[in-house]
């Protein structure tokens, strides 16, 4: 709903008001980011549009109870904005407005016509945008990073017969990578953590195999377990130790030292265990008291646990990308 109000707010006030202010040469050249149409309170009258600063709002951030004109807080972090009120002198006023929250490309829909328990509410009803907790150009971006290492790796070596071990299993791990990616995304709208933290654990498993690359004597050796579909703990490393999980993100967390507690954390939605518990009983210690509840999987996710999802997926995928980027450029280097 807010999505489509948020359209049609463009298409029936914004872009009338960007045709007005041009025919008087008054022109609006800026990106709109926020709006706020204040409808008139008699028939024949024109609404007031305001755009970007000059939407009249105050509000409260997550850091404090004070309450501050909206366009202090930046728009680019770090403070949230949780709760928003219209101005004393037009609290009561018949009001269509748009924003954005304070973090990433985040915007909140309020709206008020007229109908008094939406009015009594200072809080707004919202959805978040679908591109929460970061901006839509920040997931394309990591998308277009996949194309431009996945260049950098296979260079001149691309065929339809390659002999280079270690190109391949790192092509397989970018094009495994991508595909994670798209499905990710679409998760992170509907606030599934559930299955998302499952394709974090799916996506630092890549990560894992790759970096083993660096641990065997002849990466040879790994590209026939993928060719023949054998299980990594059939080879040992340089040193005698099995590629197992438990060995393999030990090894991992020698290079980035969150790769261990992510890996036990995100193995837990894999299997049936205390994440899905917690999300299905109120009271996870004892029956006394327990709730049990059925419903949409982000009925009880935190915007803080989303953000903070998000934040893992990239991590991951970005030290796979690292990687890879890393060897391609020492080959050259070489």
């Amino acid at each position: 709903m807010a999505t489509n109000l948020r359209k049609n707010i463009d298409d029936i006030y914004v872009r009338h008001e960007l045709t007005r202010r041009e025919a008087v040469g008054q022109a609006f050249s800026e990106p709109v980011w926020a709006a706020q149409v204040i409808l008139a309170n008699q028939a024949g009258q024109e609404p007031t549009v305001r755009l970007n600063r000059e939407v009249r709002l105050r509000v409260q951030t997550l850091e404090s109870d004070e309450w501050r004109d909206y366009l202090e807080i930046p728009i680019d972090g770090p403070s949230q904005i949780r709760q928003v009120d219209l101005y004393p002198e037009e609290r009561d006023a018949r009001h269509l407005t748009y924003f954005q929250t304070g973090v990433s490309a985040d915007q909140l829909v309020w709206f008020s016509v007229g109908d008094p328990e939406l009015r009594a509410v200072s809080r707004p009803g919202h959805e978040r945008a679908a591109n929460y907790p970061y901006s839509e150009e920040a997931w394309a971006e990591l998308m277009n990073e996949h194309d431009r290492v996945s260049g950098l790796v296979l260079g001149g070596i691309n065929s339809p017969e390659p002999d280079m071990p270690i190109e391949v299993i790192m092509a397989t791990a970018l094009q495994r990578s991508r595909h994670l990616l798209e499905a990710y995304i679409p998760m992170l709208i509907q606030r599934n953590l559930a299955a998302g933290s499952a394709l974090i654990r799916m996506q630092l498993d890549s990560v894992m195999r790759v970096n083993a690359i660096f641990l065997v004597p002849d990466p040879l050796v790994l590209w026939d377990v993928l060719r023949t579909d054998r299980p990594w703990s059939s080879i040992v490393d340089r040193d005698g130790h099995q590629l197992r999980d438990v060995y393999l993100h030990q090894k991992l967390s020698e290079r980035f030292a969150w790769a261990s507690d992510v890996y036990a954390r995100m193995s837990g939605y894999v299997h049936l265990s205390r994440p899905h518990l917690e999300a299905t009983a109120s009271n996870t210690e004892s029956f006394l008291g327990m709730q049990i509840v059925q419903g949409s999987a982000g009925a009880n996710v935190s915007d803080e646990r989303l953000h903070e999802n998000g934040t893992l997926f990239m991590q991951v995928t970005s030290a796979l990308l690292a990687i890879c980027e890393g060897y391609a450029a020492n080959r050259s280097a070489g």
